[in-house]
């Protein structure tokens, strides 16, 4: 069963069948033309609400969409019973399902027991701009499930200066249904160091690892904040999404204190990099009348597009480096299992037993990391995680997408402690010749 699938969900009335055919019909096009979706979703129509498939029934990433029924209609006690026994199969903190209403008279808060779900606005399957909206919103709650246990999208940001926008960001996307969090402690940016292994660093990473996507609110001075620092490096140790929402600052400022404007990715080195961002310019700011206002519908437009890039390029890079590394490993005869699968990290063994060495076998630890960009910090972190695997490896990989120069691969290799090699997919079939092992296991 593929694990890219949408449920739509509808009433037997004909009316409703029909509409739902068409929105099933317009989502499956604009899917078709999102070039970072190599692998189309399987769009599943399904008739009665009573007839809803159980979250065991669907793939693992499958958002529901319930077309929801008149107001006079509601749900029915054996409808209602149904989808509660859905809500109730999921873990803790999930929910894949997004209401639908199909005219304006169903919009609003939708009827038990669906009642604390955020409802879509009305969608015209006919309007390609209307259906681009919701396919996004669609999109990213799919890919949300990849990584996360709360599905839920991390907002980090500097209380000095950037609060004001981090508590618009997060008011808007919770109105657009998307799970929101963030620190509402004011006291983090005084931290001048965070250790590792300190409370500090461990409340970050427990916080970090439940949710599926990092937006950081990147206003002036937000570098400075050790705090935002520490959740970024986090964020890329775990392999998450990440997008910064880039504010530019010289409302107010004399002519000769105007800093310049972020460049592009913002104003971290981590993140300025993958030049990936959304941003709100002075000039946007100045057309309005109070600066924050110039976070509108539009900008959230962007955004919620540019999450979806973000986390379909994640998608496709992840499983395209995962299954080029497990194929090349299981070709050359070795064992694939997952380490940490969160971050990304499996383990590669293969039995080389015989007469003259009895016992032996070849432990690779493999990290596969799909950022744009390689970051010294993953290398680190590669390096302890190797360092402290109860399970000895000799050898520790990390796979990327795109080229690293043989100069920058020894700078890493000497970083590491001479513990991480760095190759790509169409780079591995050189580890066997290298360690002198013959590419087929000996009779």
């Amino acid at each position: 069963m593929s694990d890219l699938q949408v449920a739509i969900v509808h009433d037997n009335e004909p009316g409703d069948a029909q509409w739902s055919a068409r929105l099933a019909g317009a989502l499956a096009h604009d899917f078709s033309n999102r070039p970072l979706l190599e692998e189309q979703p399987t769009i599943r129509l399904v008739a009665g609400f009573a007839a809803m498939p159980l979250p065991d029934e669907l793939g693992a990433l499958a958002p529901v969409l319930v077309v929801l029924p008149s107001k006079a209609r509601g749900f029915t006690a054996a409808e209602r019973e149904r989808i509660m026994t859905f809500r109730e199969s999921q873990t803790p903190g999930d929910d894949r399902i997004i209401p639908v209403p199909n005219e304006q008279a169903r919009t609003g808060q939708p009827p038990e027991p669906l009642g604390d779900v955020v409802a879509q606005g009305v969608i015209d399957p006919q309007d390609a701009a209307d259906v681009a909206v919701f396919a996004t919103a669609v999109l990213n709650k799919l890919c949300l499930r990849v990584a996360g246990q709360k599905r839920s999208v991390f907002v980090s940001y500097r209380t000095l200066h950037g609060r004001p926008w981090a508590e618009r960001v997060a008011a808007g996307l919770e109105t657009r249904g998307y799970k929101v969090w963030r620190d509402e402690n004011a006291d983090r940016d005084g931290q001048k160091l965070i250790q590792p292994g300190s409370v500090a660093q461990q409340t970050i990473e427990q916080a970090i690892r439940e949710h599926g996507f990092v937006l950081v609110v990147d206003a002036l001075g937000t570098h400075l904040s050790k705090w935002v620092d520490e959740e970024i490096q986090c964020a890329l140790k775990y392999s998450l999404p990440i997008l910064p929402l880039v504010i530019e600052d010289d409302i107010g400022a004399a002519p000769s204190d105007i800093p310049k404007p972020p460049k592009k990715g913002g104003r971290f080195r981590a993140l300025s990099d993958e030049q990936v961002e959304v941003r709100i310019t002075d000039t946007d700011q100045q057309a309005v009348t109070d600066r924050y206002n110039a976070l509108d519908a539009a900008v959230f437009d962007k955004l919620e597009r540019a999450m979806s890039d973000r986390l379909l390029e994640l998608l496709r890079t992840r499983r395209r480096l995962i299954h080029a590394a497990r194929e090349q490993f299981k070709g050359f005869q070795f064992r694939w299992s997952p380490v940490v699968e969160e971050q990304l990290l499996f383990g590669a063994v293969r039995d080389c037993d015989s007469d003259a060495t009895p016992g032996l076998a070849l432990r690779f630890l493999v990290q596969c990391v799909p950022y744009g960009s390689l970051m010294d910090a993953t290398i680190a972190n590669l390096a302890s995680l190797f360092a402290h695997q109860r399970a000895p490896h000799q050898y520790c990989l990390l796979v990327h997408q795109t080229g690293v120069s043989p100069s920058e691969k020894r700078r890493l290799l000497r970083q590491s402690g001479g513990h991480v090699l760095v190759m790509q997919p169409d780079e591995l079939p050189c580890i066997p010749a290298a360690l002198s092992i013959p590419a087929t296991p000996r009779p």
